[in-house]
This record gives C-alpha cells, structure tokens and sequence, in this order.
C-alpha cells in the first residue's frame, strides 16, 4: 500500500477469534485455496 499509515516495513494487528473462523470458512468453501495452511 502507499498509504501514509503503512509506510513502516513492519507493524501488527489485534485480530478476534470470529475473524479467524470466517476466514476458515472462506477457504473451506472454496476449491481453490484446497491445501493452504493460514
């Protein structure tokens, strides 16, 4: 992004359980991503 707010190389991000299962949910109902590990 080029966005000012990303402009460290690195930073990090509290993220919630429920948004850990919709992004299973997402990759397990799609074909495409079979066999990637998150």
């Amino acid at each position: 992004s080029s966005l000012p707010n990303f402009k460290q190389n690195e930073f990090s991000v509290v993220r919630q359980h429920e948004e850990f299962i919709w992004l299973h949910d997402s990759f397990v109902e799609n074909e495409d991503y079979a066999g990637y590990i998150v």
